[in-house]
């Protein structure tokens, strides 16, 4: 509380003047009179004229004085602080990624931060403009910028948390857009758990941060896969990792399903603040979807759940076209359920037997429809990258962490000696990102996905990291389908992902929903926001899509304390913006009602 113009606390000095006015209210007139025992009373008053003499009760003196200190209680403009934004352009960013479903603010992390977007909406004060930028998967605009609360409550009411990763760097982006370069405020509203804005340049954007979070106690499923055991026949290795937010260490009771049969369950221990890897040999399974589960109860379920589809065993069948590449013949066959044919160049007449083939700086102007990467060289229409000229030590600047070949893979760490760095074909995906365009892109037409380097191997020190083979099992799975290649009715995807397909297609949703998703142009897109199994129904058959969220920055619940943007750290604020709020209206009011009561009341006597 406070007030905005104390000098007209002069105006208390009304009071005493009611007090004197109505000692010295009376103006009498002398008059002759035979006799004065009668006038008694009239004695009495005159006396209460006199200096210092005790005054008496008087109710109307009493209601004038309330009035007067209300009225100067207006005219000192009081006020409090309330969230708002003082006549500002502000946009709010929400984060509606997976951490957001965390329980440690009830009922939930996003519905915390749903009630703090509410209460700056309900004190948008004259000239104040509000929009709202929602970030999950992908970032988008709920409400413009808008002083109309009622549009704005609807929009915020029609926003949910998704099972996805937060792209905050999107976020700001968006807020950017939306000021359209004139200065605003930006309220980035989020636990800051897994900020990747550290490239972000805000521009004439004024930030805050209101966080959301108190704790990480969570232990959550970042990576489950399943491969065949040519030592064991048709019992799988599946491998699967823990980890454990928290500052303790946890023991959970890790559980494999399939259908609803429980086939193993086992205990795990995770260590405080880090990860358990498991290569398990001996789960009883077949061909078919396998859900693991972790039974224990924490602060955020949607990563206690992650599905794999198993196949029939078949090895995945590569075909290598190349002059001879060390690196490749020593990282394809550490897979051992990868089986790898080679031919020259001159050789190669088509892939169609093949699961996937790798083009080692050669690509035909013509290829079948396949699986392709491309390495060093990619052309044709196959490929998702056009090279562009030669750069001598290009930097990483951006890497698409969530797409399921980066996973593990540490870009911005890799040394490039030179790269051709190109722009993207129809319908391509950069998965990393040089200032002068892509070195790595991904595409997928129909059943069909391809995946191109503007980089030779040798041109960089990918190769000699650890990392080399984990991206080539990474791309080799992604452009197999994963292990579900083995059945084409089935495939694993990450959340957010997006599926496209032609034809009447529909799907059931995990959660029961029941959705058709052909538009007009007979286009389908299916793109999974919750993690489970979407079944899909095409006029060619039925596909199961099983959506996992296997991300180790969202498991990682801790809170962050600030945004570190490009040229600036945004601290914690436990409160949105505070601004002054008058309360002088709400004097002038109650004065009103007093003296409309008295007048009230004064016709009412007989």
């Amino acid at each position: 509380m406070g007030i905005l113009s104390p000098w007209m606390l002069l105006g208390l000095l009304s009071v005493p003047t009611i007090v004197v006015l109505y000692l010295l209210r009376l103006k009498r007139r002398a008059v002759q009179v035979p006799s004065v025992l009668l006038w008694r009373q009239v004695v009495d008053d005159h006396q209460a004229n006199a200096p210092f003499q005790r005054l008496r009760r008087n109710l109307l003196m009493f209601v004038q004085i309330v009035v007067a200190l209300l009225l100067v209680g207006a005219a000192v403009r009081p006020y409090k602080l309330v969230p708002g934004m003082g006549g500002k352009r502000t946009v709010v960013v929400l984060d509606a990624s997976a951490s957001m479903q965390a329980t440690d603010v009830k009922p939930n992390r996003f519905e915390g931060a749903r009630a703090v977007v509410r209460r700056m909406i309900d004190h948008l004060g004259p000239g104040d403009q509000m929009a709202l930028v929602v970030v999950g998967q992908r970032a988008r605009t709920a409400c413009s910028l808008t002083a109309n609360r009622q549009t704005l409550r609807a929009a915020l009411a029609g926003v949910a948390a998704e099972d996805t990763h937060g792209n905050l760097k999107d976020g700001a982006a968006v807020a950017g857009a939306l000021a359209a370069g004139k200065e605003a405020a930006a309220v980035f509203v989020t636990d800051a758990a897994s900020a990747e804005v550290e490239e972000v340049r805000l521009g004439k954007l004024d930030p805050t941060l209101v966080r959301v979070g108190t704790r990480a106690r969570n232990v959550g499923l970042t990576a489950l896969s399943a491969r065949p055991s040519p030592e064991r026949g048709r019992v799988p290795l599946v491998y699967c990792q823990l980890q454990n937010a928290d500052s303790v260490a946890h023991t959970v009771t890790l559980e494999f399903h399939q259908g609803p049969r429980l086939v193993d369950a086992r205990e795990v221990s995770v260590p405080a603040g880090g990860s358990k890897p498991l290569l398990l040999q001996d789960v009883p399974v077949q061909s078919g979807l396998l859900r693991a589960h972790i039974r224990e109860r924490d602060d955020l379920d949607v990563d206690n759940d992650a599905y794999v589809f198993l196949g029939s065993g078949k090895a995945l069948r590569v075909l290598v076209v190349s002059a001879g590449n060390l690196f490749l013949e020593q990282a394809l066959p550490i897979d051992p359920g990868v089986s790898v044919e080679r031919v020259a160049p001159a050789d190669f007449d088509g892939a169609l037997q093949f699961d996937v083939a790798v083009l080692d700086k050669c690509a035909p102007p013509e290829l079948p429809p396949g699986n392709y990467l491309f390495v060093a060289k990619p052309s044709g229409e196959r490929s998702p990258l056009r090279l562009g000229a030669e750069v001598e030590d290009p930097a990483v600047v951006d890497a698409l962490k969530e797409h399921p070949v980066n996973q593990f893979v540490d870009w911005p760490r890799v040394h490039f000696a030179k790269a051709r760095p190109g722009r993207l074909g129809p319908g391509a995906k950069a998965l990393v990102e040089t200032r002068t365009g892509a070195l790595v892109a991904a595409q997928q037409t129909g059943e069909h996905r391809s995946l191109a380097l503007a980089f030779e191997l040798t041109d960089s020190d990918l190769p000699v990291r650890a990392d080399f083979p984990i991206f080539i099992a990474n791309a080799l799975n992604w452009l197999s389908g994963g292990m579900q290649r083995a059945s084409s009715l089935t495939r694993t995807v990450s959340t957010g992902t997006v599926v496209a397909t032609n034809g009447e297609v529909t799907a059931d949703y995990p959660e029961g929903s029941h959705r058709t998703l052909t538009d007009a142009s007979r286009a389908a897109v299916l793109c999974p926001l919750r993690v489970g199994v979407y079944h899909v129904k095409r006029e060619d058959g039925s596909l199961d899509i099983a959506a996992n969220l296997l991300d180790e920055a969202e498991t990682n619940l801790r809170p962050g304390d600030s945004l570190r943007f490009a040229h600036q750290e945004v601290k914690q604020h436990l409160s949105p913006a505070l601004v002054k709020s008058e309360l002088a209206l709400w004097f002038l009011l109650a004065a009103l009602a007093i003296l409309t009561g008295e007048w009230w009341l004064y016709h009412r006597r007989p």
